[in-house]
């Protein structure tokens, strides 16, 4: 079996998919419902002629409940999940105009949105046996979750992660007001050039976490650690981070893993 085969198409049990969906379709819950603002916003013309609302914010949030209802409920999954990610898609411009932090961009909302269509396409789970077509699905929404820290560095740069252009950024978000403890960062130059490590190495690390099951053991938790440490250090919160729990191997059953330990 070539590496494409294992990682792709190697058989997974049902409830690998399953517990994916659960993970996803919780997040995505939990976007909508957390934002009561998003009941009573009124986006400008311009904006629902460019994302295609055809309903108001309003109506569009209880289609989207009761499409994860069905989703819940295991009716009409396909259908209900891509809908789900067409409804969550509008969220995201609203998220630019009601946050609240000091980089409305940093919040990841592109993972729930490609998970949810990814999930679309997944045959049917109940009473099936393990089957390659529910490994491909787990994966690809595994690179959506991890892409965003890929292209950061894309984006940025490797010069950009250095321990003075950290200290700038905490400083820039001092300034903004949202990042109560940036003076950590600013102060002491050695913490700083340990976050622009850590999260180069995290950011190179999270696509090989994908593929790779010892590099996920190491980064995706240094990964949920960063992204808790920046939310009073930056002021920045990342609403994907609960997506890393897609990074489990819910494959994986008690006794298989005692008997790999005991090998």
């Amino acid at each position: 079996m070539t590496v494409w085969d294992r990682v792709f198409f190697a058989p997974a049990p049902p409830r690998a998919i399953i517990a994916t969906r659960i993970i996803v379709i919780a997040h995505a819950l939990w976007i909508v419902l957390s934002r009561p603002g998003l009941w009573s916003v009124n986006p400008p013309r311009e904006l629902a002629a460019r994302f295609g609302w055809l309903f108001d914010p309003a109506i569009e949030r209880v289609l989207f409940i009761a499409l994860i209802a069905l989703l819940i409920a295991a009716l009409f999954s396909r259908v209900a999940s891509f809908g789900a990610a067409l409804l969550l898609y509008h969220f995201a411009p609203l998220e630019e105009a009601l946050a609240h932090s000091g980089d409305p961009f940093m919040h990841g909302l592109t993972a729930g949105v490609l998970a949810l269509a990814v999930l679309a396409f997944v045959p049917r789970v109940r009473g099936a046996a393990p089957s390659p077509d529910f490994r491909w699905p787990i994966v690809l929404v595994r690179f959506a979750v991890a892409a965003p820290y890929l292209f950061s560095v894309v984006a940025k740069g490797i010069g950009w992660f250095t321990g003075p252009n950290i200290a700038d950024v905490a400083r820039t978000f001092a300034l903004i007001g949202v990042a109560p403890y940036a003076s950590v960062v600013i102060d002491h130059a050695a913490i700083a050039w340990l976050i622009a490590i850590g999260w180069l190495l995290v950011s190179i690390g999270m696509p090989l976490a994908v593929i790779s099951r010892r590099v996920a053991v190491v980064i995706v938790p240094l990964a949920a650690l960063a992204h808790i440490a920046a939310i009073p250090l930056f002021g920045v919160i990342w609403l994907a981070a609960p997506l890393l729990l897609v990074f489990v191997d819910y494959s994986a059953t008690p006794n298989s893993s005692a008997h790999r330990a005991s090998a």
